[in-house]
């Protein structure tokens, strides 16, 4: 934008000394017989007018792109912990006879969130609107959900946790909403594929409790499926190279459970992985 500015400065400056010129030509014209046009100074201000509209023009529309790296992480705090799970009763595998065993999650620890970005953004020199960014984005996300066993339905001495993972891929549209000095608030959206695995079952006997239960011995399982997030953050730029963010975003992975164990039937326990994420990154722009 500066040799714009620096152009319409050259252009009135030749202008004013040629107007100069003029002036001194018509102290002359009667010794020199010539006739010169004078140029008044209402011609003059509409010329810098005019010199100052462009510059206006060309501020407005003046654009840059920019493809851009990011890393992030955060955490997820879970929205919901899943509802209970009833083995069916009566359920014989010799030389087993398992109960009628309800789990019930009582509790699921935040996720951490590590995040990765790659996309394209376009900056426009304006107040309203300044931005807009198409990306990838890769989130990478664990946690754990605990319950308790109740045996028989009635008997609870025994408790049980399963890890949660989750590999999440979304294409994200970021629109920046305005621009005061390097702060600019922003809303953000995207869809994807999120690969959500529970792993690592296992059952735990309450204090004092000291003989053996049939547990279920639930596999690992991973699920393929539809993700979606919204949300809204505010961007720091530091200069034409390096901002810094922090949003808030509703995510929502789909589901996420156990496979059935050697003993049972059926899947295990299962839940949505629901969260509201808080994050803070890092983005470099090329260019």
């Amino acid at each position: 934008m500066n040799y714009i500015r620096y152009t319409v400065l050259l252009s009135f400056i030749s202008l004013t000394a040629f107007t100069a010129s003029l002036s001194a030509a018509e102290s002359v014209t009667p010794d020199l017989g010539l006739t010169v046009p004078s140029v008044s100074q209402a011609q003059i201000d509409t010329e810098k007018q005019a010199y100052q509209q462009t510059i206006k023009q060309a501020e407005g529309i003046q654009s840059a792109g920019h493809w851009y790296i990011g890393v992030g992480s955060g955490s997820g705090l879970p929205m919901g912990i899943g509802n209970s799970y009833n083995l069916p009763a009566g359920y014989i595998n010799p030389p087993y006879t398992l109960p009628a065993d309800t789990y019930k999650p009582t509790f699921q620890r935040d996720q951490f969130l590590a995040e990765f970005q790659l996309g394209y953004r376009v900056a426009v020199n304006r107040t309203w609107l300044p931005a807009n960014s198409i990306g990838l984005n890769y989130l990478y996300g664990d946690g754990k959900t605990n319950g308790d066993i109740f045996e028989n339905g009635t008997l609870n001495d025994y408790t049980y946790q399963y890890a949660i993972y989750r590999d999440t891929f979304l294409l994200i549209d970021k629109v920046n909403l305005f621009q005061f000095h390097n702060i600019s608030p922003f809303v953000q959206g995207g869809i994807g594929l999120s690969i959500n695995s529970a792993a690592n079952y296992q059952e735990t006997p309450d204090a004092g409790i000291n003989w053996p239960r049939n547990s279920m011995a639930f596999i690992n399982k991973t699920y393929e499926e539809f993700a979606y997030t919204i949300g809204a953050g505010v961007s720091y730029q530091f200069n034409q190279n390096w901002m810094i963010s922090a949003e808030y975003d509703y995510d929502d992975a789909g589901k996420i459970g156990l496979g059935s164990g050697p003993y049972g039937p059926g899947n295990g326990p299962s839940q949505i992985l629901r969260s509201n994420d808080i994050l803070v990154s890092g983005q470099y722009l090329f260019g």
